[in-house]
């Protein structure tokens, strides 16, 4: 028989599919040898599941599976411990493992390493033999000295960091002592032209390097700040001294050759257990900086002013409107306009819906007005938009700019989020319209965009390399569209980057909890202020980024007691929640990486949340609403708090991320000892994270491990960017280096130290008398830290039981309460609802009797008042479907705080509804005589829903001035309906559709529920 014969395409169709088959069955293979349900529960029994875990890592390993299949193989793992976890009912943590390529970089063991090698252990053995045999040393030897010990054993192996050390010499800089770790420590700021810290327009980029010294360096130091000695040479000529004291030749190329042999001295030190990252942090092969001195200060010693009893309310900002904005515009001065100009633009950015029809009719309504710097900006910003063809074609002819160029520049532009769109104008739009302005009256612009450019960089600080490409960027639509020139400036030196190098610390961060407790803003209710903290804990411990903390849904707290998260993204054509980069998906334990009081709220907090919501929706949220937060509402307290408690800080909500990626660090590398100086772990903790995180013995896996929860592809951006205590750890391993030396040499270095009669001296013994010797200034770490489980927001209800079930004041949401209210009007036990939702079994039978006494009542015709469809149902709540009526329902429990149940002009209004309340009805109808029962009415419920959706419809027959002559609130707005006849109807009206809105039936028999003279209290 033949053989068939297929296409290329077919055969490759054949391939993937039976390669897919194949990795299915491998990856169904391992998950029923090492996941079944059955071994997961006689590992969560034993407490096996991290050994469990293992076995996983380790069987991957040994079989060396490629990337992708693991990949895919840890997405049915994650999948099996989610269905575990729902079927039993139980909570094993989501795996974390991280997949990445690790690219290793290991020591090449060649002839030049040798070298190096052989050339450090030679130097080391004669400057020993030289200290021994001199019989004294020079000024100029003594700081050679100094600089050759702190290239050997000190860790600098640059000459901008050896530089800098000479400097502090000079200048006689102080040198801080850390009580706590009995160690020293010397601020440097090298110069660093493409990266660094220290940001001077006038200087230089540098960067802070904190040095500490070993204690052969020390022993130096201390002999020199005990002489009067004068520094006016350089680092090469200090050293050459002792070359020619050691009788060794000395030229610029054995100096370079002594800086490269640094690594080679101190990585082979004794007791020294230095990981390959932190060593290549000290020859500067890993970017990274530390803390300037102002910086470790706030850190490590904070002085928080706690006295906050006068907050100031923030004043409003004036409303100003259409009208004058275009007055502003049409103003004689042209930088008045300008402004008022690019104000009317940046309103445009509210009404993310409508943002490219107002810019588009910005455009159009001021295209008369416009000058050419302005007509340029708003051309530009608008095709960032990608508009639609017809909108181009309209605003192309009107600005009388080629079509096709602007249609071609368009497409070239790759879409981006509107917020990236607001980030690019705020940066560009206030320099180009205030340097431009000069050369409005100018015949070409184009003749003055160097000048113009200049002015704009100068001055700029840290983003000075963004918005030069930001320029280079606006610049290309000049060159298409207006004909201008290439880009006049030069791209050399402009491009380096400047980290935020600062470090929230537990001690400030524990203080800035408790002042939360008693903010004051009417935004934010005790529930809100409750959230917060949660939110700024996870930070604090997970390091998260902000927007992936709003951006998390209920359904990804995996487990009963909320063990594990998964960040993740959710695309959408509105692009709702996106991550920042592919590596940011990941999962996170915070079961391990929250204190277990932490943890407990967090789990409180989630199961709330669970009850009350569906999985959909955002975890974290305000009081009674699931819309999700917006930054500035989760920022603006924290740093108003910190404002308050710290005048001077250059802190932000992403200080928190840098504070966790610290803290990480010194967890996963250092020993207690030196983690607890810095941080509030018990040593509980730090053991729990270490045997749960470290499940590899390799040095650089914990750096790929850290760079994973923090969602970096690799460790390079975490070390450039928010790792600022890696020159101390690598000082403070480097310290416990401690040779002996013979008394007779260290009271010849040092004559002021006093030595016991033994001959070899441990150097650490003088650890103390150096201290005094060299007047160290000391920081204090904190004594004590307070126990954050103990700041309890007062969510407890009010002492006197007349809160209203769905206000903040009840601490139950009202999600939760419509939940029970529409499953006892859907004839549910209360039995079973208290069950399970953990409310009281008395409240519930209460409303279960209201609700069967809200059936019976008929109208006029014997037919029921409430219930919606009598033959089908016994349901009398509306469905609130709607968004219009989902804003209307917050807003009516929002107002609802300020009442209580028993509030006598509420409880006139819902007598009044409960009489004129009629089911073909949304609104109440009142004969013309009974103006003064609606006034009633108002009374009492006006205030709680939005003003703009209320409404009266009048017949005909009655007069509008009459009757408004006759309402206390004569703000409503009339509208004629003449289906009625002698009678008026109040009513809640969508501004969409102009139909009546069943949130006002809703509300009220929600009220008749709820509010109850005699109902129990829980």
């Amino acid at each position: 028989m033949l053989k068939e014969k297929h296409y290329a395409h077919e055969r490759r169709t054949k391939n993937r599919d039976q390669k897919r088959i194949k990795e299915r069955l491998q990856i169904q293979a391992i998950i029923d040898e090492f996941l079944s349900f059955e071994q997961l529960q006689q590992a969560q029994q034993s407490e096996g599941i991290p050994a469990l875990f293992n076995q996983v890592t380790q069987h991957l390993d040994q079989h060396k599976l490629s990337f992708s299949l693991k990949k895919n193989f840890y997405q049915h793992f994650r999948k099996q411990i989610i269905q575990y976890n729902r079927s039993l009912q139980t909570d094993v943590p989501l795996p974390t493992q991280y997949l990445v390529s690790i690219q290793r970089t290991p020591l090449i063991f060649n002839e030049s390493w040798l070298d190096g090698s052989k050339f450090a252990v030679q130097l080391k053995e004669k400057l020993l033999r030289y200290w021994y045999t001199a019989n004294g040393f020079t000024a100029d030897e003594s700081i050679g000295n100094i600089l050759i010990c702190a290239i050997l054993y000190g860790g600098i192996s640059n000459l901008s960091s050896l530089d800098a050390l000479l400097e502090n010499l000079k200048e006689q800089g102080p040198i801080y002592h850390l009580q706590a770790l009995q160690l020293p420590l010397i601020f440097l700021e090298p110069h660093s032209p493409h990266y660094g810290d220290l940001y001077d327009p006038k200087q230089t980029l540098r960067k802070s390097r904190n040095f500490v010294p070993d204690r052969l360096t020390q022993l130096w130091i201390s002999r020199f700040k005990t002489q009067s000695i004068d520094i006016q040479h350089d680092c090469y000529t200090y050293i050459r001294y002792v070359f020619n004291a050691l009788e060794l030749s000395f030229n610029q190329k054995k100096f370079y050759q002594l800086l490269q042999a640094s690594s080679h001295s101190f990585m082979q030190l004794e007791k020294v257990k230095l990981s390959s990252a932190l060593a290549q942090c000290l020859t500067e092969e890993i970017e990274t900086c530390g803390l300037s001195p102002s910086a470790f200060k706030r850190y490590l010693s904070p002085q928080p002013i706690l006295d906050h009893s006068h907050q100031a309310e923030e004043p409003q900002p004036q409303n100003t409107n259409n009208k004058a904005k275009e007055e502003q515009l049409h103003t004689a001065d042209p930088l008045e306009a300008l402004t008022a100009l690019h104000k009317q633009i940046l309103t445009c950015f509210k009404n993310t819906h409508k943002i490219t029809t107002d810019l588009c009719n910005l455009l159009h309504n001021q295209h008369a007005h416009l000058p050419e710097n302005a007509k340029r900006l708003g051309l530009w910003l608008f095709s960032l938009f990608h508009p639609a063809v017809e909108d181009i074609e309209s605003i192309a002819k009107l600005y009388q700019i080629d079509q096709n160029k602007y249609l071609r520049y368009i497409n070239q532009q790759q879409k981006i989020r509107h917020s990236s769109i607001y980030s690019y104008y705020t940066k560009l739009a206030e320099t180009w319209l205030l340097h431009s302005t000069d050369f409005i009256e100018e015949s070409n612009l184009n003749d003055h965009l160097d000048v113009i450019y200049n002015r704009m960089l100068n001055g700029i600080g840290k983003s000075k390399s963004q918005k030069f490409a930001l320029l280079k960027r606006f610049h290309q639509f000049q060159q298409m569209l207006f004909n201008a020139e290439s880009f006049p400036l030069q791209t050399e030196g402009q491009d380096f980057s400047s980290p935020k190098a600062e470090i929230i610390s537990a001690k400030t961060f524990q203080q800035m909890l408790i002042q939360l407790k008693g903010y004051q803003n009417p935004r934010y209710t005790v529930h809100d202020l409750e959230m917060l903290s949660i939110v700024y804990t996870i930070a604090f411990r997970s390091g998260m980024r902000i927007n992936e903390m709003l951006g998390l849904r209920i359904k990804d707290v995996e487990g009963v007691q909320a063990s594990s998260i998964w960040i993740r993204p959710y695309r959408s054509k509105k692009q709702e929640h996106l991550l920042k980069t592919d590596s940011a998906e990941r999962n996170l334990n915070l079961q391990i990486l929250l204190t277990e009081e932490e943890h407990f709220k967090f789990q409180r907090y989630c199961t709330t949340r669970r009850r009350a919501y569906s999985s959909n929706d955002y975890l974290f949220t305000l009081w009674n609403s699931t819309e999700r937060i917006k930054p500035y509402m989760v920022t603006t307290p924290l740093q108003k708090i910190l404002d308050a408690m710290l005048p001077s800080h250059c802190y932000t909500f992403h200080s928190l991320r840098h504070s966790a990626t610290n803290n990480l660090a010194m967890i996963l590398n250092m020993d207690y000892e030196f983690v607890n100086a810095f941080t509030d772990y018990s040593n509980d903790h730090y053991q729990l994270l270490r045997n749960d995180l470290l499940r590899s013995k390799t040095p650089q896996d914990c750096w790929y491990l850290l760079s994973h929860i923090l969602g970096h592809i690799d460790p390079t951006e975490t070390f450039r960017s928010y790792l600022h205590l890696a020159y101390i750890m690598a000082g403070y391993q480097l310290r416990k280096f401690d040779p002996c030396l013979d008394r007779t040499v260290i009271q010849k270095i040092c004559p002021s130290l006093k030595s016991p009669r033994h001959h070899q001296i441990a150097l650490s013994y003088y650890d103390e008398q150096i201290s005094r010797t060299i007047k160290i200034k000391s920081i204090a770490t904190p004594d004590e830290y307070i126990n954050t489980s103990n700041i309890k927001v007062d969510l407890t209800q009010a002492e006197n039981n007349i809160f209203i079930y769905g206000t903040s004041k009840s601490a139950y949401p009202f999600p939760l309460i419509a939940k029970i209210l529409k499953a006892l009007d859907q004839s549910y036990t209360p039995e079973l609802l208290a069950q399970k939702y953990d409310f009281s079994i008395e409240t519930l039978i209460l409303w279960q009797q209201n609700i069967l006494r809200l059936k019976q009542l008929k109208n006029r015709k014997n037919r029921p008042r409430f219930i919606i469809d009598a033959d089908k149902s016994q349901r009398i709540l509306p469905h609130i479907e709607t968004t219009e009526e989902k804003i209307v329902l917050e807003y009516f429990f929002k107002q609802l705080n300020q009442h209580s149940y028993n509030d006598i002009h509420i409880l006139n209004a819902l007598a009044i509804f409960e009489m004129k309340a009629n089911i073909s009805h949304a609104g109440l109808i009142f004969n013309s005589a009974e103006v003064r029962l609606a006034n009633r009415f108002l009374t009492g419920i006006y205030s709680l829903f939005p003003a703009k959706y209320w409404q009266t419809a009048l017949p005909p027959k009655i007069s509008q001035d009459k009757l408004i002559e006759k309402m206390h609130i004569k703000s409503i707005p009339y509208r004629m309906n003449s289906s009625l006849s002698n009678a008026f109807k109040l009513e809640l009206v969508s501004q969409n559709n102009g139909k009546a809105l069943t949130a006002l039936r809703y509300c009220m028999l929600v009220l008749l529920i709820l509010c109850t003279p005699s109902q129990p209290r829980s």
